[in-house]
């Protein structure tokens, strides 16, 4: 009982920070300047933008995955780990970790697709056993170097017709297809349709391509 009025009494305390911040222009919805800075990142042969505007679950996780792609989006931002106060009310200690990331006074949480001024933030969601790690400490840790170097120098040519990571797209544009016809979602429908202009999207020329290509090295090995 005391423990169900403690936890309507935060959840209550948020709400009330909640629309104070928006009101004082200190929590602030994702905008499109934003979504462009992060278009010019690939991963899994999608722009940045796309993945944290449009793909986002509907269960809870995966806030590690997007908050690492925003965060070799923005490589002066610092990456962060920590144990929300929120999540531990709502799903217990073993599932309150969460993943954002921090840049110029603000929280950016790719789970909300808000900034939120540092100090609300913390406020609000109390995290504990906090980690944060420069880009430079992160892949020194993880042995990560290679892998954000290969992303950074990835480039929209590199899926264009002659492209060498063209081959990708054949496995994750039919699932994003799939994806915006079932959401109908007019903004990812054209955003979606955007990128695949950019990129010469072909699918039958792309299959053509790489029974070509599979011919050359079996020719090769014969």
């Amino acid at each position: 009982m005391v423990s169900d009025i403690r936890k309507k009494l935060y959840f209550d305390k948020i709400t009330s920070l909640y629309i104070k911040g928006l009101e004082e222009g200190k929590i602030i919805p994702f905008d499109d300047e934003l979504y462009k800075e992060l278009s010019k990142t690939y991963i899994n042969g999608l722009p940045v933008s796309i993945h944290i505007k449009y793909l986002k679950p509907k269960s809870i996780g995966n806030c590690y995955e997007r908050s690492l792609y925003m965060f070799y989006s923005l490589p002066s931002s610092v990456l962060v780990r920590g144990d929300n106060k929120d999540l531990e009310l709502l799903y217990g200690k073993d599932s309150s970790g969460h993943g954002w990331i921090e840049k110029d006074g603000y929280v950016y949480d790719t789970s909300l697709l808000m900034k939120i001024e540092k100090k609300l933030y913390y406020k609000m969601y109390r995290p504990k056993n906090v980690k944060k790690h420069t880009l430079e400490e992160y892949c020194e840790i993880t042995s990560n170097r290679r892998a954000y170097t290969n992303i950074r120098q990835t480039t929209i040519e590199d899926f264009k017709t002659n492209g060498k990571r063209r081959f990708e797209l054949l496995t994750i544009i039919p699932i994003i297809k799939e994806i915006t016809e079932l959401e109908k979602d007019p903004d990812f429908i054209n955003d979606l349709n955007k990128y695949l202009e950019l990129i010469e999207y072909d699918e039958e020329k792309l299959y053509k391509n790489l029974d070509e290509e599979i011919e050359k090295v079996v020719k090769k090995k014969a």
